[in-house]
């Protein structure tokens, strides 16, 4: 079934492949004596890949819901797999295999191995930006729980089928997978996985511009973590929180979200989402004026990307902050060369909704830089994305955007309708004239 070149790491081969698939097929014939061999070797190697990607991702992701893997047998874990660092090679040098591994054991009827092992590749597909495979082997693993008939595991899949639609801009796929996961966890009285849900239904109803609905889902989502004390989920949901009272003009709140979060996810180490939770906290500071503590938060997530690195979408969100700021503290030269670092900062792995953020960033400095015909492509990518996806508060901070470029250049029919179009959008939302930029 596959090749083991070193202890603990194997390559599948698609010869392989195609020829298990085609003994599984025929297996019922009677010239195929060893064919039921096939299935049970299928099934050791399908127990050792779930057995040992739940154990490294047990460790890299502290604080990970346990579920049964049904693995009644588990084999040994490789000795070079009990540290962090070789852990984290082995998931990401294994994502194929793991991949390839889900797909094979979902077409063979290993349902519930599917859905583990989606559930543990999915990890490594966020953190290197392969968001539509995240989005593919989601929907497998929603596919597979059902025909399993476990419900902990389809809520788990759909929760994660949410994520992704998030990331890829599609709202609505992922409020209906949020909706379905949020009735399971109330069934189960779930209460860690119904605070999820709710959390991650609040995001992405936020993101659809209906912020008066998204606040208390987020703040109920934050009050059971907190009372749960799962200080990870929690700080994750502060930062949700925090972008949504930036986005407001509610920035004294957006201060305080952000800063509660910075705070638990130093407490315990989870340096990925601390670079968000700053990025957050200084675009709270941008909002009240404070470019010196912008600055300083900045400094931190800047030295947590080089240290312990991030998805590339984040790196360049930063990197594209940072441009921002520096220009508003007279630092021209270093603008320019954080902005482009942003941009060449791989695009193509960027979610969706971050590459609308990155382009309204960078059109924002443009203007203040009186660059306006590079504005205006920004926002312009901004706007056709955000709208597409509808995205709200994005797509009316890039019609703000393209009007105000469009009047600095003469443009002056043009910029009335998109400065009518944007004051509607803000309007709607309830984002008040100082936060309409």
């Amino acid at each position: 079934l596959l090749q083991q070149h070193e202890f603990g790491y194997y390559t599948f081969h698609d010869l392989v492949r195609s020829f298990v698939r085609q003994i599984l097929k025929n297996s019922d014939h009677a010239d195929h004596s060893d064919a039921s061999d096939v299935p049970n070797a299928l099934k050791g190697l399908l127990d050792y890949l779930v057995h040992t990607s739940d154990h490294v991702c047990d460790m890299l992701f502290s604080g990970r819901v346990r579920l049964p893997t049904g693995v009644t047998d588990p084999p040994p874990i490789p000795a070079r797999l009990l540290d962090h660092k070789n852990a984290r090679a082995w998931l990401a040098r294994e994502r194929a295999t793991l991949e390839a591994a889900a797909v094979l054991a979902y077409e063979q009827g290993f349902d519930r191995h599917a859905g583990h092992l989606t559930r543990n590749v999915v990890f490594q597909l966020d953190t290197i930006g392969l968001y539509t495979e995240f989005a593919e082997i989601t929907q497998l693993s929603v596919q597979s729980s059902r025909r399993l008939g476990d419900r902990e595991l389809l809520h788990l899949s759909l929760s994660n089928s949410a994520v992704a639609n998030w990331k890829l801009g599609r709202f609505e796929a992922g409020i209906k997978a949020a909706s379905e996961a949020l009735e399971i966890a109330r069934d189960l009285d779930d209460k860690r996985g119904f605070a999820k849900g709710i959390g991650m239904l609040g995001v992405l109803t936020a993101h659809a511009g209906r912020f008066d609905e998204a606040l208390p889902m987020l703040q109920e989502s934050i009050r059971i973590k907190r009372e749960l004390g799962v200080g990870r989920a929690e700080a994750e949901s502060l930062v949700n929180l925090s972008s949504l009272y930036e986005e407001w003009g509610r920035y004294p709140e957006a201060v305080e979200a952000a800063s509660r979060a910075v705070a638990l996810d130093n407490e315990f180490h989870i340096r990925g989402q601390q670079i968000i939770a700053c990025v957050s906290l200084a675009q709270a500071h941008l909002g009240m004026h404070d470019h010196g503590k912008a600055d300083h938060q900045l400094d931190v997530a800047r030295a947590l990307v080089e240290e312990f690195g991030a998805p590339a979408g984040n790196a360049a969100l930063v990197f594209a902050l940072s441009a921002l700021t520096h220009h508003r503290l007279g630092r021209d030269e270093l603008a320019d060369q954080y902005a482009d670092l942003a941009l060449r900062n791989h695009r193509g792995h960027w979610t969706t909704t971050r590459q609308v953020e990155i382009d309204n960033i960078i059109g924002r400095l443009r203007r203040a830089q009186g660059r306006h015909t590079d504005a205006l492509t920004h926002h312009l990518i901004a706007y056709e994305v955000a709208s597409a996806i509808g995205y709200r508060i994005a797509e009316a901070r890039a019609l703000a955007g393209l009007s105000e470029a469009e009047n600095a250049l003469g443009r002056t029919e043009a910029a009335r309708e998109h400065l009518r179009q944007a004051s509607e959008g803000f309007a709607d939302m309830g984002v008040p004239l100082t936060a309409r930029t």
